[in-house]
């Protein structure tokens, strides 16, 4: 008998010797014909030369999917990496260069390259704005340093547990005592999530006011709309005794509400809406930096290089649009424009006092 090639097919009662040297000759044969398919691409190859390619390919591709995926799962961790830069311009041009009250984006009129990085790590939560909320820099703890552990009941309810040491610039505790985080998160279903986290311990009091007790809580909702469209809704509160300069009590108190409003047109448009509200009468959160080059963060006027702005309780409240745009997978650009206002003049025009600030900012981040 021949085959389909004109070679004799091997036959089982042949000699031991003869049928081994027979299989081996066609496996030495089958290598040729894929081999020369690959490289000559001279006339189409026969269903059964398809289908044995066909299988090889999906079986290396699932292997390699597998072998990813397993890698992955064990140690939840993953290579990647970014370019980002900015551009901010400030319509109140102010004198100092700074746009006030703000928290990374604090260089005014001018380009910032904010971050190049190689990064091996669990990937975060993505920011849908360039700009941050004051709830993210005002209203919580901006640093932490301590242990943190985390406890999964099961695929709809966990919760973590912190010992702090230090919150907020390194600053440190020095009564001896940490701080206790807490977040408790139900995820009832894949479209709804609320975490609930809060914080207790010595806080951190003013200058020449002895440290007070601090107690923050809040949270937020995550509700999937459409699969479009997402709405966030953030809150938090928080008091910290014998700790203000210039409320009666000495009560330190501040508040915020954030609501977010992320929607895709496409997989390359996106328009990202953000208003927010943010108090505070005590005077304690807002205004607390200085004009010296780094960090710049959370100015008001009046500050200089070494020491912060006088301290006034106000209420914020601030509105920011961002319209996304992928040109390609790895490059996404924001432009957005946001516009602060407070009920105290403690934003800038030129060299005095307002009660506003508009801002334009474009972003650009390379992935890889």
């Amino acid at each position: 008998m021949t085959g389909q090639h004109g070679r004799p097919l091997c036959s089982l009662s042949s000699s031991a010797r003869y049928y081994t040297a027979c299989i081996l000759r066609d496996l030495t044969f089958l290598f040729v014909v894929l081999h020369f398919h690959d490289v000559s691409a001279q006339g189409e190859p026969g269903p059964v030369v398809r289908e044995l390619e066909h299988v090889a390919l999906r079986l290396k591709a699932a292997e390699k999917a597998v072998e990813t995926r397993l890698l992955s799962d064990a140690l939840r961790l993953r290579y990647y990496g970014y370019l980002d830069g900015s551009y901010t311009q400030n319509f109140n041009d102010p004198s100092n260069r700074i746009n006030e009250l703000r928290i990374f984006d604090v260089n005014s009129n001018q380009f910032r390259p904010n971050l190049a990085q190689l990064v091996l790590e669990r990937e975060a939560q993505p920011t849908t704005n360039w700009s941050r909320s004051w709830l993210f820099g005002l209203g919580q703890p901006f640093t932490t340093r301590g242990i943190r552990a985390s406890y999964e009941f099961n695929e709809h309810v966990s919760w973590s547990l912190g010992m702090i040491n230090r919150i907020n610039s390194n600053l440190p505790n020095d009564r001896g005592s940490p701080w206790v985080e807490s977040a408790f998160t139900l995820t009832p279903s894949n479209k709804v999530k609320l975490t609930l986290y809060s914080l207790v311990g010595p806080g951190l009091g003013a200058v020449d006011i002895r440290w007070g007790g601090l107690l923050l809580g809040g949270g937020y909702l995550s509700l999937e709309v459409t699969p479009q469209a997402s709405i966030v809704l953030e809150s938090y509160y928080a008091n910290q005794i014998n700790s203000s300069v210039i409320s009666q009590a000495r009560n330190a108190r501040w508040d915020g509400l954030a609501g977010y409003l992320i929607y895709d047109l496409s997989h390359q448009w996106g328009v990202r809406l953000r208003g927010e509200i943010f108090e505070d009468p005590g005077g304690f959160a807002t205004c607390q930096g200085t004009t010296a080059y780094q960090p710049r963060a959370n100015v008001c006027f009046g500050a200089t290089s070494t020491t912060p702005a006088p301290a006034v309780g106000q209420t914020l409240w601030e509105f920011t649009w961002t319209l996304q745009f992928k040109p390609v997978p790895f490059l996404m650009t924001r432009l957005e424009y946001r516009y602060d206002k407070s009920d105290k003049n403690v934003f800038q025009v030129g060299g005095r006092p307002t009660s506003y600030q508009p801002t334009l900012s474009l972003e650009a981040i390379y992935l890889f």
